[in-house]
């Protein structure tokens, strides 16, 4: 399942960027917002990156854990 949101075309005009840049950027403020309001979990969001980094997994080095 997936979710499309559209944007005008103004506002990658406006920001001076590319289409998959702005569409990342969004992803990955959208992640944040979530896991900051306690609506997805910190084992969710590594999960949702590697969907748009084209992995099946990601893998953390330990001293980047609390």
């Amino acid at each position: 399942m997936g979710v499309e949101v559209v944007f005008p075309e103004e506002v990658l005009v406006a920001l001076r960027e590319r289409p998959q840049d702005f569409r990342r950027r969004v992803f990955i403020y959208t992640l944040g917002k979530l896991y900051e309001a306690g609506r997805i979990s910190g084992g969710l969001g590594p999960k949702c990156w590697a969907v748009i980094a084209g992995n099946s997994t990601v893998c953390f080095p330990s001293t980047d854990l609390p």
